[in-house]
This record gives structure tokens, C-alpha cells and sequence, in this order.
């Protein structure tokens, strides 16, 4: 499915979609402003749920947080969200649990991506090699969100920031990640 400059009033639902040899969402701009929209048990390289292309923009904003990544599953990186190099994601209001990828199991940022701003977004469950939450290679802006029983098997239970990254954490709640 791709999205170009088309902007998304309502709901979106993406389950159980098996996307390891295509993009599940490949896009130039889109935006969803949505109360309950939900990405649940997708398969994907990297980013199981959404893929941010180069010269992407997606602007994702939930007023309820009822919006969800849960259970998605990257084998590469970024079990729900991948922002892939020259992409940005502004998102406020959403929710990733039990995502499961290598690198960041809910959002994985890759090196030179222009924006990461997530705001009152709540990571729960989450499980990764490393980042149990996130994983950021670029940079990256969380303000008033919850991380709580992420888990890394290596390094960073609940953001994992590589050498060179820069992340601003801003009045967050962090709990039991390992």
C-alpha cells in the first residue's frame, strides 16, 4: 500500500499482513489523524508495520491513545516503524506493545533520517537484541511517554542510541526495561 500525499481522516486497520519481500508502507507524505487506528501482527524486514521512505514524511497523530502497534515483527529492524534515511515521523498518541524486531523492537531510526518527534506515546512489551523500545542511529525527540518492560537482550531496555545519535528525552516515565 502506498500513500503519497494523501492525508487520512479515520480509522486504519493493517493485520496479520506478511510483507517480508514488499514495503508495507512505502510513502512520499501521508498523514493519519485517527482515534483508533491499530497495525496488529504484521511481518516485515524492517519495519513490520510502516516503513518511512527516503523523503518521507508521516505525521500520525491519535487524541485518544487508542491507536496501537501490537505485535508486529520485523526480522531486520524496527518490529513496528522503520524511518528509513532522509524520512521523518511526527507522531503524538500512540501505543507499541510485544513488537518484536533485531534492532528497536517498536521504532527503529536509521542514521541520517531528518525527524523522529514522538510525543505521549506509551511502549510497552516490547523485544529486541537491542533498544528493547528503540533503536536510534540519527536523531530522535520523545517527550511526555511511557516505557515500560521493554526488554534487550544485549543493550538498551528501553532506547538504545548508537555513537553520533542524538536523542532528547523530556519528561518520560521509564519502568522495569532491562
Amino acid at each position: 500500500i502506498k500513500f503519497e500525499n494523501q492525508p487520512i481522516r479515520g480509522d486504519i486497520t493493517f493485520t496479520k499482513k506478511d510483507t517480508t519481500t514488499n514495503t508495507p508502507m512505502a510513502n512520499t507524505v501521508f498523514e493519519i489523524s485517527s482515534i483508533n487506528s491499530s497495525y496488529t501482527e504484521n511481518i516485515g524486514k524492517n519495519g513490520g508495520a510502516v516503513i518511512v521512505m527516503t523523503d518521507g514524511k508521516a505525521v500520525m497523530n491519535s487524541d485518544s491513545n487508542d491507536a496501537k502497534f501490537m505485535s508486529n515483527v520485523a526480522n531486520g529492524n524496527g518490529g513496528a516503524l522503520f524511518v528509513n534515511i532522509g524520512g521523518s515521523v511526527e507522531m503524538t498518541g500512540y501505543q507499541f506493545e510485544s513488537n518484536k524486531g533485531n534492532q528497536g523492537a517498536a521504532v527503529y531510526v536509521q542514521k541520517d533520517a531528518k525527524l523522529a518527534e514522538l510525543t505521549d506515546v506509551v511502549m510497552t512489551g516490547n523485544q529486541a537484541t537491542n533498544g528493547g523500545a528503540i533503536y536510534c542511529n540519527g536523531t530522535l525527540t520523545v517527550s511526555e511517554s511511557e516505557f515500560k518492560l521493554n526488554q534487550s537482550k544485549s543493550e538498551g531496555g528501553a532506547i538504545y542510541a548508537n555513537e553520533g545519535s542524538i536523542v532528547t528525552v523530556t519528561e518520560c516515565d521509564f519502568e522495569e526495561n532491562k
